[in-house]
């Protein structure tokens, strides 16, 4: 009963600590479609990998528990897209790259593809995605590119100019001071110079790439993308380490997202750990009663019968190493009835 009670727990609380992870929604959205934003809501923090071939990807999620999910896609980029037994696996069309962020406040899996344009327009709108998500490095490695692609395009340089004042830098003023008056940028760039205002890290007329199916889900998403930048952005090639979590902090975050669970574990460890030493107690009591109460009637029996041979109090005393007031303990009392191996040998 005991093992029994204790397989039990070990396997409610493996149970408890190994839950699966599952999908709540997927999402996907198009960015002027040349870039496709893929968001995987999860139920719990977990890590991912992404395996990319030439048909697509595949998305492998850690502990996964197989079932389908919500999806809601808007891109032309995505042919097709599947719950499997080890994750997503996601058809695109070809010549696509990826990269990928793990969001672990938010408990989502992000993966953006992106095309490869050939032309101005479709290397700004990358470069435009880069910087409306917060990812200012890359944004402005992007933008570093486009103008020696096109020196002096004054399109190039009013997105670039935006993308340094949202970063707090000096230059953004030098770029935007090299929009000719002849642009339609010119004013816009020069209000931006003599104001000196911040630019906000998302305009609403410059988002294409929004995910509307859920408005919440994805300002929690852009503001958790702001915090951190290029710290937790893993392009294909990259390996990033990340703070392995503590025991206790895992423990805490798999029983606040599992309560019930973690209260059966919990009310059921108490009771086979009470089971476990209560019954360990009373079994050595009764067994310590037993033993002592069978060791009294031998050495009455031994008395009393050293006794009928003749022994003195203090002889008896000295054999049994007992002391003297002892054998005349037992010597006043009644001689204890004989066991069956004495009858039999009588």
């Amino acid at each position: 009963m005991k093992k029994f009670c204790l397989g039990l727990s070990m396997l409610i609380m493996f149970m408890g600590l190994w839950a699966d992870t599952g999908i709540r929604g997927i999402r996907a959205e198009d960015y002027q479609g040349v870039v496709c934003r893929l968001v995987l809501d999860l139920n719990q923090d977990a890590k991912f990998t992404v395996q990319q071939k030439p048909e697509g990807l595949q998305i492998n999620i850690e502990n996964f528990d197989g079932r389908d999910a919500k999806k809601q896609l808007n891109s032309s980029l995505i042919r097709e897209l599947q719950v499997n037994t080890h994750g997503v696996w996601v058809a695109t069309i070809k010549g696509l790259r990826y990269e990928m962020m793990q969001l672990s406040e938010t408990r989502q899996a992000v993966v953006d593809l992106f095309s490869n344009p050939q032309n101005l327009e479709g290397k700004l709108a990358i470069a435009r995605f880069y910087s409306d998500r917060g990812k200012y490095a890359s944004a402005d490695e992007a933008f570093y590119a486009l103008d020696r692609g096109y020196p002096g395009n004054d399109n190039v340089l009013y997105y670039w100019g935006i993308l340094l004042k949202r970063r707090g830098s000096n230059r953004a003023n030098v770029k935007l001071g090299q929009i000719p008056e002849s642009s339609p940028y010119f004013d816009a760039a020069q209000e931006l110079i003599q104001s000196g205002r911040y630019i906000p890290q998302l305009q609403e007329a410059d988002v294409q790439a929004s995910i509307e199916a859920d408005a919440l889900d994805e300002v929690a998403l852009r503001d958790s993308i702001y915090k951190v930048d290029s710290l937790v952005v893993a392009a294909p090639k990259l390996s990033l380490r990340h703070p392995k979590p503590k025991a206790l902090d895992v423990i805490a975050e798999i029983a606040s997202q599992h309560f019930i669970l973690a209260l059966l574990v919990f009310v059921s460890t108490l009771v086979i750990i009470s089971i476990l030493v209560f019954g360990s107690r009373q079994g050595k009591t009764k067994k310590t009663e037993s033993s002592i109460g069978l060791e009294a009637m031998a050495l009455q029996r031994m008395v009393h019968r050293l006794l009928a041979d003749g022994w003195t109090h203090k002889e008896i005393a000295r054999e049994l190493k007992i002391g003297v007031n002892d054998v005349t303990f037992i010597a006043n009392q009644a001689p204890p009835p004989a066991d069956e191996s004495e009858s039999n040998d009588s």
